[in-house]
C-alpha cells in the first residue's frame, strides 16, 4: 500500500468517527448508514488511492450490503440512459480524434484570415475553437487537440516576449474555453447529464428540457462568460503587445477520406440531436412524427446508432472500419463508472431522506449546532 492508501485509511477512520459521533444520531437508520458508507468512496475520490471508477462501484456495493437499497435500485443507475448517451458520445469523439477530424476543425478555425489580424482576434479564435469543440467533445480531448495547434502558431511569432505572452493567454483560453463551452449543451460536460438523469429519476413529473431548449438557454450565458474571460486575459497580457509585421500563414493538413467520413457522421449526429427540439416548434401539437420523436427518440439513441455505424463503415474501400474493437478500450471507462456511481448516490440520498435533512439544515429548518445538542444528551456531560 502506497502513501495515498495510508492517507485514505486515516481520513476514512477519522471521518467515520466524527460522522458517527456528531451527525449520525440525528439521522434515521438508513440515512445514517448511507452517510457513513458514502464517506469511503468520497475519500477514495479525493486521494485517488484507487481508480475513480472502482471507488464509484463501491457506492452500490455498500448500499446493498448495509440494507440501504435493493440490488436493482443500487446498481440500476449504471444502466441509466445517460450512461449510454455518454458511451456513444465518447466513441464518436474517439473517431474524431483518431482520424484527425477534430484537429482539422481546430486548425481551419484558428488560421482564418479574420483571426490572424492581431493578438485579440488570434486568441479569440483559439478560445472560440476550444469553446465550440467542448460543446461536443470532452474537455480533455479538446485541450489535447488544440495544444499542438497553439504550439505551432506560437512558433510564427518573431519575438520571444510576444511569444511568452501569447502562450499564457492562449493556453489559459484553451482551458477556460473548454470548461465554459461544455455547459452550452447537455452532453458537453458530465454534470449536465448527471443533473438531467437525477431529474428524470427523482422528479419524473417535471418536463425534461430538450436539446434545443437547453442550448437556447445555456449557450448565450456560456458565450457571454467566455467573452468576459477572454477580454480580461487580453487586457492582462496582450493589450500593449506590438503586433505590426507579424504574419500567420500556418499550413493546415488536408483531411483524409476517413476523416471526412467521420466528420459527416458527426454532422448527422448533431442534426439528430437538434431535430426533435426544432420539430417541437414547427409541427402541430398532435402530429404523429412529433409524438414519435418526443416519446421514442431520446438523446441517448443518436450517439449509440452513429457509434454502431462507425464500427461498420469502412475508412476506405477494402479497409477496416472507422472504429475498431481496440477503440472501445480507449474511451474513458473511469468517467462512465463515475457517472453511474454519482447517479446511484444521488438516488440513494433522496430515497433515504438524507438529502431532505441536508436541505432542511441549509434552509435553516434544522439548527446548525447539532454537536451542542448531541453533547447535551451524552451521559458524560452534566446537566
Amino acid at each position: 500500500m502506497g502513501r495515498r492508501g495510508w492517507w485514505a485509511l486515516g481520513l476514512i477512520a477519522l471521518g467515520e468517527v466524527v460522522l458517527a459521533t456528531w451527525v449520525g444520531p440525528v439521522l434515521a437508520p438508513p440515512a445514517r448508514r448511507l452517510l457513513l458508507w458514502a464517506w469511503v468512496p468520497l475519500v477514495l475520490w479525493l486521494t485517488e488511492a484507487v481508480p475513480l471508477g472502482v471507488a464509484a462501484l463501491l457506492i452500490p456495493v455498500g448500499a446493498v450490503v448495509l440494507g440501504v437499497a435493493s440490488e436493482r435500485e443500487a446498481f440500476g443507475s449504471f444502466a441509466d440512459p445517460v450512461i449510454f448517451l455518454f458511451l456513444g458520445s465518447f466513441l464518436v469523439a474517439r473517431a474524431l480524434e483518431r482520424h484527425g477530424a477534430a484537429a482539422w476543425i481546430a486548425g481551419r478555425v484558428v488560421t482564418l484570415r479574420f483571426f490572424a489580424g492581431g493578438p485579440y482576434r488570434m486568441t479569440l479564435g483559439i478560445g472560440l475553437t476550444a469553446f465550440g469543440l467542448s460543446m461536443w467533445l470532452s474537455n480533455t480531448a479538446t485541450a489535447a487537440t488544440l495544444l499542438p495547434v497553439v504550439a505551432a502558431l506560437g512558433r510564427y511569432l518573431p519575438d520571444e516576449a510576444i511569444r511568452q505572452r501569447f502562450y499564457k493567454t492562449a493556453l489559459l483560453l484553451v482551458a477556460y474555453g473548454a470548461s465554459i463551452g461544455g455547459t452550452a449543451t447537455p452532453i458537453g460536460t458530465p454534470p449536465n447529464l448527471i443533473a438531467l438523469g437525477l431529474l428524470e429519476r427523482l422528479a419524473p413529473e417535471v418536463p425534461r428540457p430538450s436539446f434545443v431548449s437547453w442550448v437556447g438557454i445555456a449557450f448565450p450565458i456560456a458565450l457571454t462568460l467566455f467573452l468576459l474571460v477572454h477580454a480580461w486575459l487580453y487586457v492582462r497580457w496582450l493589450r500593449h503587445v506590438p503586433w505590426e509585421g507579424v504574419r500567420l500563414d500556418t499550413p493546415v493538413a488536408s483531411l483524409s477520406p476517413a476523416g471526412r467520413r467521420v466528420l459527416g457522421a458527426f454532422a448527422v449526429l448533431v442534426i439528430l440531436w437538434f431535430l426533435p427540439g426544432i420539430l417541437q416548434w414547427t409541427l402541430p401539437a398532435m402530429h404523429p412524427f412529433r409524438e414519435f420523436l418526443s416519446r421514442r427518440w431520446p438523446e441517448s439513441i443518436p450517439p449509440v446508432l452513429i457509434a454502431a455505424w462507425l464500427f461498420w463503415m469502412p475508412a476506405r474501400p477494402k479497409q477496416g472500419p472507422l472504429l475498431e474493437r481496440a477503440d472501445i478500450a480507449r474511451i474513458d471507462w473511469d468517467t462512465l463508472l463515475l457517472f453511474g456511481g454519482g447517479l446511484s448516490l444521488g438516488t440513494l440520498l433522496y430515497r433515504t431522506g438524507l438529502l431532505h435533512q441536508v436541505l432542511e439544515a441549509l434552509t435553516g429548518t434544522v439548527p446548525w449546532n447539532w454537536g451542542i445538542a448531541l453533547l447535551s444528551r451524552r451521559p458524560w456531560v452534566s446537566s
